[in-house]
């Protein structure tokens, strides 16, 4: 496995719960970088094999809850963002490396999450239409979000690598900034499920807790929200299931989808039909179609008729820029050739996402198997309740 990198700021007055985070993580870590903002020496419990330990006065000086990031820039591999008031579980490390790799390390993940069922915000830390997923209570479900507390994310440098001075202006508006990042990049963010006391705050560490002394003004942070386009919310309660199922792709298919790529990114599908309409309310959806009874199934379907077994290239416009995922539902198998796609792969973006759905059936579990093999990536299938489709 690749190395797994901690990062963590602190302040002097809040040594006592460093001591117990590091204990509760210092065994699941190849390395832990510990940022002491206006520490004048190291902490005893601090020198330890896995701990760098950087005084803030031999370093940048105090970058208050950014020193976690401090090292972003320098590490490769799984980077863990923690905070100095948390015990964290002794299989939290394998739990969000196994999150992130089923994920083909494309999103980030983390405990404590956000969404805003509404954007723009009135406010950003007392509006109605924000529902919090602490990271103390349990969350029965894996769930796309629009933002995670960096106290507890998790991501692959492969994916994300920044430098600390991005965030240099507002040092301790993290949460914010990560997440006008994240969506620049349409990185999906993700929180995990979890059973209560998974994560635990540490008793008397919210005393002087920084969000305590900017939410009586929450200005900066509403317009730092504000300022993110497309900040949609979609998950699957959006979801009309009675257009699921038979000919159409599955429930759980786009549950699937909602869960791990991020809403309003840009979906290209080859089909068209009931799931369209569903898949559309949440992204960016370009249908390819040859049957012109589904051309109205939404407003960006695009038509092109079968010609020598698939769709006619030339009706075929760029499939290629901004695309994250591929849903391939068409054309259909009795009447064409869905492996002709294999000889048209220059036309698609090869680090895209590829859902090929009704892989139950053999030559759509070979088609996928062969694509698997060109992408050179491991392809992972799932069940649904009458059917099975494949993620590459």
């Amino acid at each position: 496995m690749d190395k797994v990198v901690g990062g963590v700021a602190s302040q002097p007055y809040r040594v006592k719960f460093l001591e117990k985070t590091i204990e509760s993580i210092y065994d699941q870590f190849d390395i832990i970088h510990v940022y002491l903002n206006g520490y004048d020496v190291v902490p005893e419990f601090l020198n330890r094999d896995k701990i760098n330990p950087i005084l803030s006065g031999e370093a940048e000086g105090d970058l208050k809850a950014l020193g976690k990031f401090y090292m972003t820039g320098q590490e490769r591999g799984y980077y863990f963002s923690m905070d100095d008031d948390i015990v964290y579980p002794s299989n939290y490390v394998d739990r969000l490396v196994r999150e992130i790799d089923i994920r083909y390390r494309k999103a980030v993940v983390g405990v404590h999450g956000t969404i805003y069922r509404r954007h723009p915000v009135k406010s950003y830390y007392t509006d109605r239409g924000r529902n919090i997923l602490y990271c103390y209570h349990a969350n029965m479900r894996t769930q796309s979000v629009h933002m995670l507390g960096t106290g507890t994310m998790a991501f692959h440098t492969d994916t994300l690598n920044f430098n600390w001075k991005d965030f240099e202006e507002q040092k301790n508006m993290l949460d914010p900034q990560m997440c006008k990042l994240l969506h620049s990049k349409e990185i999906p963010t993700i929180s995990v499920s979890r059973t209560k006391g998974w994560i635990v705050e540490q008793k008397g560490s919210q005393d002087q807790a920084i969000w305590k002394k900017v939410a009586k003004d929450d200005s900066i942070q509403t317009g730092f929200i504000n300022s993110i386009p497309k900040l949609k919310h979609f998950d699957s309660s959006f979801i009309d299931k009675k257009r699921l199922g038979g000919a159409s792709v599955e429930f759980g298919l786009i549950q699937w989808m909602v869960q791990n790529i991020q809403s309003g990114s840009k979906i290209v599908e080859l089909g068209s039909g009931n799931a369209s309409k569903e898949i559309v309310k949440g992204y960016s959806l370009t249908s390819i179609e040859n049957d012109e009874k589904y051309l109205k199934t939404h407003k960006n379907t695009i038509h092109a008729p079968l010609v020598n077994g698939w769709y006619d290239l030339e009706k075929i416009p760029d499939i290629k820029t901004d695309v994250v995922a591929y849903l391939i539902d068409g054309p259909k198998a009795r009447i064409a050739n869905r492996d002709i796609l294999l000889e048209n792969i220059h036309l698609f973006n090869n680090k895209a996402t590829f859902i090929l759905d009704d892989v139950n059936r053999a030559d759509e579990l070979t088609l996928a198997t062969k694509l698997s093999e060109i992408l050179g990536r491991k392809m992972t299938i799932h069940d649904g309740n009458e059917k099975q489709f494949a993620t590459i």
